[in-house]
């Protein structure tokens, strides 16, 4: 991406699993990519421990759970199965 000078998030995930190390992840992509890196959202917690995310741009922290609303389960359902075709598709 840096050859195009196009700009990229990566997303760490699984924050959840033992052994996670969102540090480590990033310090990883600093040393090996050489690429510049900054957190957008920070982990509360992580394992076993792991109760959600602090947004460092809203300066808020998201660990509310809901049920989805039920006027939005149908474009839910649809729009992750699209998001779910085109990740699986994908290299």
């Amino acid at each position: 991406m840096k050859r195009y000078s196009v700009p990229f998030l990566t997303f760490i995930n699984k924050l959840d699993r033992q052994g996670s190390n969102p540090v480590r992840a990033l310090q990883k992509l600093k040393s090996k990519l050489n690429h510049t890196t900054a957190f957008v959202q920070i982990p509360i917690g992580l394992e076993s421990n792991f109760k959600g995310v602090i947004d460092l741009m809203e300066e808020r922290a998201n660990v509310r759970y809901e049920n989805i609303p039920a006027e939005f389960r149908a474009e839910v359902t649809d729009r992750r199965q699209e998001l779910l075709e085109i990740v699986t598709s994908s290299d």
